[in-house]
């Protein structure tokens, strides 16, 4: 066997054959060599052209090592027209990432292609650990301590503007509406990898500032329009291209005020633990309203019944709940404007809390990048940002990551304050008491 493998070498080294990998300046040399033979092949306006020749077939032959080398010549702008058509689909084709075939998306010219490339999935798991977000770690030094991972890419296509997530099994649900108010809103479903598994058209052009998946149900609760809300089969979204509601619940936004239009309500984000449903407004400058429904579901008759609300700290975007040693603490994500940063809050849960914008109320505050949207608890605590739309192309710090947290540090963290702040309290009011008695002495004397 040695033998034949020395052979083999041999006659690979005397016919020129190299062992050793192109290197990047060599592939980029062959790329514009090869381009420039297609380009001089080519008739104009025929893709076809493009690609029905050797030359191409060279090109694609080097696999995903010519992807990043055509990807920053594009943005260098370093090809002609014929150059953008063949880089376009030879990353297509190397990718195995058809736009049209995953996303149901045409492009007509290849200046359109890189666009939606920009925010597609095909790849997944990104590496986000760049020179941007590295210094949005030093400036948001509480984010840089509860962030685990933000790998896998936020789909962002056109105008749609990302907002809520969930996990559903082997799963990611993610919702996003159209900021140009033109087409229904959509579920982006990504597999645990990142790659999109399917696009869902809904039968709504809300918000959808929240999804939640109810395991014990299999539904996926979504907010509608004029505060209904929407109860979706769970199933549904692995195997339809669009979807409607098998329960359209009205009435359950009262109290739940649009903060653009007082004279509307509407389910600004929601949260489902156990058979326990969560809703709540937004508020910009005023306190928001969460309200706790008992939901019961026999023989396919779903019945929401009301059990209290409490009142929340404005500007709430997403709301979740941990359970640790019996106890369980409420996460909201708090957020306004593409330039404000965002915040994290940690509270232990209480059933007879009815204000959690009390001031002897306990909470962990944490400093986030801006525009952050939907926290959700499931087997980690996924969080979104809708900072990388094309609607907040302005934003400084963008993300275009989920990125998970790590609750438990979270957890640990809320603990460790109120530990601190029970400890300050105690020695208040000892101190309290001291100043008594020594006032009652002072007076028993006299």
């Amino acid at each position: 066997m040695k033998k034949i493998v020395i052979i083999i070498l041999f006659l690979m080294m005397v016919s020129g054959c190299s062992l050793k990998l192109k290197s990047e300046e060599e592939l980029k040399k062959s790329i514009i060599y090869n381009i420039e033979k297609i380009s001089h092949r080519a008739t104009k306006n025929s893709s076809y052209d493009y690609v029905n020749n050797k030359y191409f077939r060279k090109i694609i032959k080097n696999g995903y090592d010519v992807v990043p080398i055509m990807l920053q010549m594009y943005y260098d702008d370093e090809f002609n027209e014929v150059g953008k058509y063949v880089a376009a689909f030879a990353i297509q084709e190397v990718t195995d990432c058809n736009i049209f075939e995953i996303y149901g998306l045409i492009w007509d010219h290849p200046d359109e292609f890189f666009e939606i490339w920009k925010n597609n999935n095909c790849y997944g798991m990104q590496d986000s650990m760049n020179e941007n977000f590295n210094a949005l770690l030093e400036k948001y030094s509480d984010f840089s301590k509860v962030v685990k991972e933000c790998k896998i890419n936020l789909p962002i296509f056109h105008n749609m503007i990302p907002q809520g997530i969930t996990e559903m099994g082997k799963y990611y649900l993610i919702t996003a509406y159209d900021s140009m108010e033109e087409n229904n809103s959509q579920v982006y479903v990504l597999d645990k990898e990142g790659k999109i598994f399917n696009i869902v058209n809904l039968d709504t052009n809300s918000h959808v500032g929240g999804i939640e998946y109810d395991k014990y149900n299999d539904f996926v609760w979504i907010p509608g329009n004029k505060g209904k809300l929407n109860v979706y089969n769970g199933k549904d979204f692995l195997t339809n291209k669009e979807v409607k509601s098998i329960f359209k619940i009205e009435n359950m936004s009262e109290g739940l005020v649009n903060y653009q239009n007082k004279g509307k309500n509407q389910i600004a984000y929601l949260s489902v633990i156990e058979n326990r449903l969560y809703i709540g407004s937004f508020s910009l400058f005023k306190k928001g309203l969460v309200k706790e429904y008992k939901i019961t579901n026999e023989n396919n008759n779903l019945e929401l019944i009301f059990n209290r609300s409490f009142s929340v700290p404005s500007k709430v975007q997403g709301i979740t709940f941990y359970k640790k040693s019996d106890i369980y603490f409420m996460i909201l994500s708090r957020s306004y404007g593409r330039h404000n940063s965002s915040y994290l809050n940690v509270f232990e849960f209480d059933e007879n809390i009815e204000d959690y914008t009390s001031s002897d109320i306990i909470k962990l505050s944490l400093k986030l990048p801006p525009m952050l949207e939907q926290v959700s608890m499931k087997s980690e605590l996924y969080s979104i940002f809708e900072s990388n739309a094309k609607k907040y192309n302005n934003c400084l710090e963008k993300i275009g990551n989920i990125c998970i947290l790590n609750v438990e540090d979270l957890i640990e963290s809320f603990i460790v304050q109120k530990n601190i702040k029970e400890e300050e309290l105690a020695k208040k009011e000892k101190e309290a008491d001291r100043l008594k008695d020594k006032a009652k002495k002072s007076k028993g004397k006299k």
